[in-house]
């Protein structure tokens, strides 16, 4: 007999945790690679008013932690929403909020000057300051 019969716990044990260590560090990333990413959520309130937060993480050293960082970011603010993020891992990544009147929006580009213009060619009348930022 080449396999010694395990205990079906300890057999489920060991599975268990082999995929909590698998999965905690999240994918792999090559060595000196950054990640960023930007995160959003846009709800509506019981009176019907809309929302929207955004968080930013740059220079992380994985896909996942830029979007942990990021998503974090935004649902420390956002009364408990889980906010959606998008990473990247060259170049640059932006994300502002825009508002007028009863609207608001949310705008992603890869330079602040184009996620500005796109608010702004949106209609919306206050455009916030982009987070982000760009990588090595």
């Amino acid at each position: 007999m080449l396999f010694k019969k395990m205990n079906p716990i300890r057999s489920l044990l060991i599975v268990v945790s082999a995929l909590l260590l698998a999965f905690s560090a999240g994918p792999a990333s090559a060595v000196g690679e950054r990640w960023g990413a930007v995160a959003f959520v846009t709800w509506n309130d019981e009176q019907g008013g809309a929302h929207v937060r955004v968080g930013s993480a740059v220079s992380y050293p994985t896909e996942y932690e830029a979007e942990s960082a990021a998503r974090a970011q935004c649902e420390q603010i956002n009364d408990g929403h889980p906010c959606v993020a998008r990473a990247w891992n060259t170049g640059c990544g932006y994300i502002t909020i825009g508002t007028a009147d009863k609207r608001l929006g949310y705008f992603i580009s890869a330079t602040k000057e184009e996620v500005e213009r796109l608010c702004h060619d949106g209609g919306f009348t206050e455009c916030r300051v982009p987070q982000g930022g760009c990588l090595p």
